[in-house]
């Protein structure tokens, strides 16, 4: 998203793999003799790769607790107190605030959830630490390798004329329903996205931080007693007007990919990024110049910026294809559902989906796709602004609004 073009408004599929974790066993005590919201993810194993730890919200009460304008967009989902229910935290970002350029900083706010599915406040974590002051995106993974799920907030700073970058905040799990904060304040930045997996295979998820604007390097984060942080060797050029990613092994190799979204502006050419949304490979050797272009086609460029991407085996052939929300002026909404056949990608989107859709002053910001009521149907589901719910349903291999 760029500082000049666009207001933020605001707005997190799972499933495990090869590269997933044990979290030490918890407490399922009488879950099964209730419709726990979250029953399918009981006993769940945390993955090294955040994408596959994105929950969606799926609590009674959640949208009556997000105090302030709109729904926030860095919320994680975790059972972070090992009794086997889902917990949800935020950073409570003052969005009003952001857009009128004004600096405030609220306390991150957790909340327990219970066997109804419904959330109360943590207070003994509430007060305790800082937020951010516009926030974008909050990711789970296992940072410091003892198997405990742990949290990353990323953020831009606020929303006004010449953004005033911001640092992340980290939290690392005390295995106690507590956590240990780290600020990272040499970490300033335009972090519209962020992204973990253990992409060098040292058994713990590495932070991925790639720079939207140009001038701001970007960076991997290892976690050794505190985190230590080195220069990603991309060139500035191919971040540029990347505001949405995440990391997967897209091409099943054994190496984690790294899938950027990007912008879909024809008159960025004469700045030199390179346009639209492409995946930057890994390999034994690290990450090179290898990369694969998706389909930019006349029909999406006026839904300009990517707000979030997904990967979901649509037409069972073995292949993630991915699906990206796209948006123009946060309005109007466009998703683009791309098919991958052996890492050849091609636009499927009308087999599909038909886009048609209009969000007053907002935009689908976050979309899951899954099976998340163990109905037997996939669904794609978001939250939009101030906590509407938008639910899809894959049917005769057609999304349909719910």
């Amino acid at each position: 998203m760029k500082n000049s073009f666009y207001l933020i408004i605001l707005l997190s599929l799972f499933s495990c793999s090869k590269e997933d974790i044990t979290e030490p066993q918890i407490n399922t005590e009488n879950i099964d003799n209730v419709e726990y919201v979250y029953s399918k993810y009981k006993n769940i194993e945390y993955s090294l790769t955040s994408y596959k730890n994105k929950i969606p919200d799926l609590f009674k009460n959640s949208s009556d607790l997000m105090y302030g304008i709109e729904y926030p967009s860095d919320g994680v989902i975790l059972d972070y107190n090992n009794d086997g229910f889902m917990d949800f935290i935020h950073t409570d970002s003052d969005y009003m605030s952001s857009f009128n350029g004004i600096i405030q900083r609220n306390n991150i706010t957790f909340y327990l959830g219970d066997i109804n599915g419904n959330l109360t406040l943590d207070t003994n974590n509430s007060n305790k630490f800082k937020g951010l002051i516009h926030g974008r995106k909050g990711i789970v993974a296992d940072f410091n390798g003892d198997s405990y799920p742990d949290v990353f907030f990323a953020g831009h700073g606020l929303d006004y004329g010449q953004s005033w970058f911001e640092y992340p905040i980290a939290l690392i799990n005390k295995q106690n329903g507590e956590f240990e904060e780290h600020r990272l304040t040499d970490l300033v930045g335009y972090w519209h996205s962020v992204t973990s997996s253990d992409i060098d295979n040292d058994g713990k998820s590495e932070v991925i931080l790639l720079s939207p604007n140009s001038g701001i390097k970007s960076f991997i984060l290892n976690y050794e007693n505190g985190f230590v942080y080195r220069e990603v060797n991309i060139p500035m050029e191919w971040t540029i007007a990347k505001f949405s990613l995440e990391s997967i092994d897209i091409n099943n190799d054994g190496y984690v990919d790294i899938v950027l979204g990007g912008d879909a502006e024809k008159e960025h050419d004469n700045h030199g990024e390179l346009l639209g949304s492409y995946i930057w490979l890994n390999s034994s050797d690290g990450f090179g110049n290898d990369m694969i272009s998706l389909p930019l086609s006349e029909k999406i460029k006026e839904f300009t910026t990517v707000l979030d991407m997904n990967f979901y085996d649509l037409d069972k052939d073995g292949d993630l294809d991915i699906i990206l929300s796209r948006t123009r002026d946060y309005n109007m909404h466009y998703i683009q559902i791309l098919k991958n056949t052996n890492n050849v990608f091609e636009d499927v989107t009308d087999n599909y989906i038909s886009n048609n859709f209009y969000f007053d002053g907002g935009a689908v910001e976050r979309l899951y796709i899954g099976d998340f009521n163990n109905d037997g149907i996939v669904d794609m589901r978001t939250n939009i602004n101030h906590g509407d719910v938008v639910i899809w349903e894959l049917i005769n291999n057609k999304f349909s609004i719910k």
